[in-house]
């Protein structure tokens, strides 16, 4: 779920919290940095 496209009314169910746009940015942007630390390890 958390890579796939789905309708609304299936991914509803999983939403916890409400947050700020600001703290959604934020949590894409460490989560894009620690993929690429990671992905760095399969091209050296």
């Amino acid at each position: 779920m958390e890579n796939g496209a789905v309708l609304l009314g299936q991914s509803i169910g999983v939403i916890s919290q409400l947050e700020s746009v600001s703290d959604i940015i934020e949590t894409t942007i460490k989560d894009a940095e620690k993929a690429l630390r990671k992905a760095i390890t399969f091209v050296d």
